[in-house]
């Protein structure tokens, strides 16, 4: 959407025209076209502000008085049996289109003298464009097209790319970009503070459980390699990040710290509640939940393989989001069945399990019970 605050709107058309052969190269375009303007004749009347001063008026006087007669203006009211109507002081419609008529209009000076409309103004007919659309203030058309067979945001960088290198666009003129791609951008930067929140709410519930930040944390070390499987199943699939993506890795982190949660949860009940030594815990704890836990991965990546096959309406978001959450699984699994008793063991065999012996003593920390 090519920008400019100055006048020259046929600079502005050219180049709108010279930004379109240039997108029209770029793989994937569809349905482009550009706002078209069209010149239609128009009346311009230019009012000469030392005559209007010589005569005693202002250019407030003319310009109310040209507004009168092409726009009109109420001066009264009639009353017609039941109904009142304005009464409007306008010239008529063939009046309005005769030059000499409009040459030979009457203004009263406050002297009382009469002069007329071509004695304070210049008028003359011309042709002019239809519309002129701003935003924020600014000039601006349109170039408007659709995306088939490829992503949005790689199209788009493609054509900023070829916009930056071929068009050279004169001092105050400029080039943004809106739509469906706008609006994904702001979806993306919504989305990355919902991260930080889901991170922040995940952390804070998992201390609130686990009555341990070191264990918390290390719940928490699933979303890394959640996020490091989805990158990847998104890139050997569609390689497209999108919003749909965004949103499978905040249902992803779900899963993969439930899963955290079962692990580490298990392990502390057999180590406080059944008085199994810290390697005993782990070892069987680890050996209790597996199934459970690629029961849930597992029943997770086959729901969603119906999602990464379909081909229908809607696939182009329902693809991205089911890939993520398969990927993502699978590594968050990986990481849960191996890493996290690891990381058990080298958090609780610090000592850091002594305080958490005189929680339980006190009955500070709950009991959780197997299943």
């Amino acid at each position: 959407m090519p920008r400019s605050p100055h006048y020259d709107l046929n600079v502005l058309r050219s180049k709108a025209e010279e930004i379109r052969r240039v997108i029209s190269t770029v793989p994937g375009v569809a349905d482009l076209f550009v706002e078209q303007q069209v010149e239609v004749p128009q009346l311009n009347i230019q009012i000469d502000r030392k005559a209007v001063a010589r005569y005693g008026l202002t250019v407030t006087d003319v310009s109310h008085f040209i507004e009168t007669a092409f726009k009109g203006e109420a001066v009264g009211q009639v009353l017609l049996g039941q109904r009142q109507y304005e009464l409007v002081v306008i010239m008529d419609e063939k009046s309005r289109s005769d030059m000499e008529k409009l040459k030979k209009l009457v203004m009263i000076t406050p002297t009382g003298s009469r002069v007329s409309l071509e004695q304070v103004a210049l008028i003359q007919t011309g042709t002019g464009p239809n519309t002129i659309n701003r935003e924020n203030v600014a000039r601006r058309i349109v170039i408007q097209s659709n995306v088939s067979g490829r992503d949005l945001g790689g199209f788009v960088r493609e054509v900023q790319q070829k916009i930056a290198a071929q068009v050279k666009l004169p001092p105050g003129y400029f080039v943004s970009y809106g739509g469906q791609f706008e609006s994904q951008q702001r979806a993306f930067k919504r989305l990355a503070v919902e991260f930080v929140l889901v991170v922040i709410v995940m952390f804070s519930l998992l201390y609130m459980s686990l009555r341990s930040a070191p264990l918390a944390v290390a719940v928490l070390l699933n979303l890394p390699l959640a996020v490091v499987g989805g990158m990847v199943s998104i890139y050997l699939s569609s390689g497209v990040l999108n919003v749909s993506s965004l949103v499978g890795f905040i249902l992803l982190f779900g899963i993969a710290v439930r899963n955290g949660v079962l692990m580490v949860s298990h392990m502390n009940d057999l180590r406080y509640n059944e008085g199994l030594d810290l390697d005993k815990a782990i070892l069987q704890g680890a050996e209790e939940r597996m199934t459970p836990v690629l029961m849930t991965a597992l029943a997770t990546a086959l729901g969603m393989v119906p999602l990464i096959w379909a081909q229908g309406s809607g696939s182009e978001l329902q693809k991205p989001l089911a890939t993520v959450i398969v990927g993502g699984t699978i590594s968050a699994t990986a990481l849960t069945l191996i890493v996290l008793p690891v990381l058990y063991r080298l958090i609780e065999g610090r000592g850091k399990g002594v305080e958490r012996e005189r929680l339980v003593t006190d009955g500070e920390l709950p009991t959780l019970s197997r299943g």
